[in-house]
């Protein structure tokens, strides 16, 4: 309702000048009150398209923390009172949510460009070590029985080897851009599976070395195992 009267905002106050009202100061408005309803329609807009994509049949983890960071952010970026409070309210409900298992997500989708870090509380991103421990307790949780099922343990691990080598990430800074537009390059930046770069200290030696210990551990043949198999 706010966008449309800000939108039919000068249809209105003709309207008003044609019906005599103009001058009436019950009708009548100032542009102090146009500015606080364009202000409200700017702190309301990211919250409006947040709700719509976490609202959507693929919404996972991952989307919705690239699109409740991208709605904290463009609240935070209006440097008005009620945005502060309406994101510090935010803030505040989310961090009593959020689990590690946000992190651990994160970590298996992009982990080239993982980074532990403290610096935003609600968002905060624990170490590495934290995540191995998340992994453990979901996998006793989970009762897999990794020594006594080998299959599914070789069908889990296949394709670990395989994945895309590009790191890049897509930054919505064209600032021709809609909001919308850029909450969906945001969410599709973050939702971008990267897989790391092989190191170029990685020699073939180390990486078959690799691949036997893995597969004496009763993993899966790596690749370069199961070429000789083929050959």
């Amino acid at each position: 309702m706010v966008e449309k009267f800000n939108k039919l905002k000068l249809c209105i106050a003709k309207t008003l000048i044609d019906l005599g009202l103009s001058a009436n100061i019950e009708y009548r408005f100032s542009q102090h009150e146009f500015d606080a309803l364009v202000n409200l329609e700017n702190i309301l807009k990211p919250v409006k398209l947040a709700v719509e994509v976490l609202c959507r049949q693929d919404a996972t983890l991952i989307t919705a923390e690239a699109t409740l960071k991208f709605m904290i952010k463009k609240l935070e970026d209006n440097n008005s009172a009620l945005a502060s409070e309406l994101a510090l309210c935010l803030r505040r409900r989310i961090l009593q949510r959020r689990t590690n298992l946000n992190a651990l997500l994160m970590y298996l989708q992009n982990p080239c460009n993982y980074c532990a870090s403290n610096d935003d509380e609600t968002f905060c991103l624990p170490s590495k070590n934290v995540l191995r421990k998340q992994i453990q307790e979901f996998v006793m949780r989970m009762k897999f029985g990794i020594l006594n099922s080998p299959e599914t343990e070789s069908n889990g691990e296949k394709g670990l080897l395989q994945g895309t080598n590009n790191c890049e990430e897509v930054s919505p800074s064209d600032p021709d851009l809609t909001l919308q537009e850029e909450l969906e390059l945001t969410i599709s930046s973050a939702c971008n599976v990267i897989c790391p770069s092989p190191s170029r200290a990685n020699s073939l030696e180390s990486i078959i070395k690799k691949e036997i210990t893995l597969y004496e551990s009763g993993g899966s043949m790596g690749k370069y195992l199961t070429l000789h198999i083929i050959l």
